[in-house]
């Protein structure tokens, strides 16, 4: 936004990398409603030109001025034997565990659009019944009082593929 205006400077937008909604959650579901009708506004047919790029192509765009994206990178995932994890591949199994723990307390859909520093939080705050197994991932850099009733991060490396 520009400041003193109601007019939007910039918007800067990929929806593979959003990030969470951040809203109460009494106002989650009108939020999610609007981010669901933006994505949509952006894939209209009408507001794209898809072009095919073959090796050697140069196109230059202003990156504050032009939404863009790729459809597809590689026809094969670059994948292999002794490759580390990608970090998001951990974070998706621990968004999962995370919230089967925490399921029937909290509106799923909300737990899912939760940055993973709150969900971390709520997770080692909530307390544990003895009935549940012991989920616990390695790389917390605290101790902690009770060490098998709660789920840390999972020391991963970030890869990006180009």
């Amino acid at each position: 936004m520009q400041p003193g205006t109601d007019q939007v400077k910039r918007i800067r937008w990929h929806s593979n990398l959003t990030g969470s909604l951040l809203s109460p959650y009494d106002e989650y579901k009108g939020a999610r409603l609007a981010h669901q009708k933006f994505q949509e506004i952006l894939r209209r047919n009408t507001h794209q030109l898809k072009m095919m790029l073959k090796p050697g192509d140069l196109y230059i765009w202003d990156n504050f001025r032009l939404l863009h994206r790729r459809e597809k990178l590689l026809e094969v995932p670059r994948t292999g034997v002794g490759q580390t994890v990608p970090e998001h591949v951990v974070h998706d199994r621990y968004r999962a565990l995370s919230t089967k723990r925490l399921g029937g307390l909290v509106d799923e859909k909300w737990l899912f659009h939760m940055p993973m520093p709150q969900l971390r939080d709520l997770v080692h705050n909530r307390m544990p019944l003895d009935s549940e197994p012991a989920l616990r991932l390695s790389g917390d850099s605290e101790p902690r009082e009770e060490p098998k009733r709660y789920l840390t991060r999972t020391e991963t490396r970030s890869h990006c593929w180009v």
